[in-house]
This record gives structure tokens, C-alpha cells and sequence, in this order.
């Protein structure tokens, strides 16, 4: 199943230096019919660095594990084979 807008999914994501490879949590915010990659934007539990920051208050029923913010400051494409594992949504 392709992933649609507004799903979470568990991503490997690769830092803007190349040193590391990180599990996170994305959102989709644009994903194509017969494109493999998607556009989408971390989600973190860490504090809002941000004013474009947005909380998730339905973290829970989101499937994530704690208290988490999206980071739609920093949208980044991604192929489909770097999604692991869609979370409940």
C-alpha cells in the first residue's frame, strides 16, 4: 500500500551531514500516485525550536510514544524503501 497524506510512518532518515542514520517518526504532507518518493516532515518529542512548531495532541491515538511536535520547517523528500512501518492513524 502507497503511503497517503497525513499518515505517520517510522523513517530512516539520513542527517544533513551524512554522519548518521536516525529512526523517526514522519508525516507525509505530499505523496504522489506513481511517484516513489514523498515529501514529509519529522515529528520529535522535543521542545518546539520553532514558531512554525505544531503540537500533536492526539499523540496517543497517533501511535507515537510520547509528547511530540512536527517540525514543518524542514520538509524533506523520501523514497518509499526508507519507510518501515506505518503507525496508527
Amino acid at each position: 500500500m502507497k503511503p497517503k497524506k497525513g499518515e505517520i510512518y517510522i523513517t530512516k532518515v539520513r542527517f544533513s551531514d551524512d554522519s548518521n542514520v536516525k529512526i523517526r517518526p514522519l508525516l507525509i504532507i505530499f505523496a504522489e500516485q506513481g511517484d516513489e518518493d514523498v515529501i514529509g516532515v519529522f515529528i520529535t518529542s522535543q521542545t518546539p525550536k520553532s514558531a512554525f512548531d505544531v503540537t500533536i495532541t492526539s499523540w496517543v491515538a497517533s501511535g507515537l510514544e510520547k509528547p511530540s511536535i512536527v517540525r514543518t520547517s524542514k520538509p524533506g523528500t523520501y523514497h518509499y524503501s526508507r519507510l518501515l512501518k506505518k503507525l496508527a492513524i
